[in-house]
């Protein structure tokens, strides 16, 4: 109820920016948001530590690799050059319809005169720039062959930083050493929040006031 208030009933609170304001397209996007957020299981990846799984809707499509649909000419030549964008969510296109992300609109821009350029969308949600060079390596690794790449980043390193309170952490890092180095208590505590914010919708933010005590608790335990 407190959301509905704080939304005027909207379903996503982005639905009330000026933006968006009588498009006739923002109301499936935002249910595309919805759902892609109610499907979202973020799986696990080794060095990268999760990616983002398949989805399929009108304005928001990843394969199975979690790579997004992005905008490209419809006949490219096989001498086409390729570029990867990689960052967060902001790179991802969070907000966004598939051809309308950054990555698309930078296609959009190189393919203006000519046809010459395919730009893939490796945009994953809290990614740091430290599993972006490493998400480039593997893909490196398993044979893929970009031009030019791209990097846009800044917002996830800045919070994940503070957050976390080490300039070198990734997301989660304090849950994962918790699980790892900590207490029975700390590591009991750490996994109830996490079954909170897996499992309840309607606790969520309860869980989040839980934040709060988080390094009292870790302290006192």
């Amino acid at each position: 109820h407190l959301a509905e208030a704080l939304t005027g009933g909207a379903s996503d609170v982005r639905e009330l920016f000026a933006s968006y304001k009588d498009k006739e397209w923002a109301e499936d996007l935002f249910k595309d948001y919805k759902k892609y957020g109610e499907d979202y299981t973020p799986s696990y990846t080794p060095f990268l530590l999760w990616k983002d799984t398949e989805f399929h809707s009108k304005y928001i499509n990843m394969n199975a690799e979690g790579v997004r649909q992005t905008w490209n000419p419809p006949a490219l030549p096989s001498s086409s050059k390729k570029v990867y964008v990689l960052g967060g969510s902001s790179t991802l296109g969070s907000g966004s319809r598939d051809e309308y992300t950054i990555p698309s609109y930078i296609s959009k821009l190189l393919n203006e005169t000519k046809p010459q350029y395919e730009v893939a969308n490796y945009g994953t949600p809290a990614y740091r720039f430290p599993q972006e060079v490493m998400k480039l390596v593997l893909l490196l690794r398993d044979g893929h062959r970009p031009d030019y790449v791209v990097f846009y980043d800044g917002h996830n390193d800045v919070v994940t930083a503070y957050e976390e309170g080490d300039p070198a952490a990734l997301l989660f890092d304090g849950v994962r050493r918790a699980q790892l180095e900590g207490s029975s208590f700390g590591r009991i505590w750490t996994n109830f929040k996490e079954f909170l914010t897996r499992n309840c919708k309607t606790c969520r933010a309860a869980a989040s006031l839980i934040r709060v005590f988080d390094k009292g608790a870790a302290r006192q335990y």
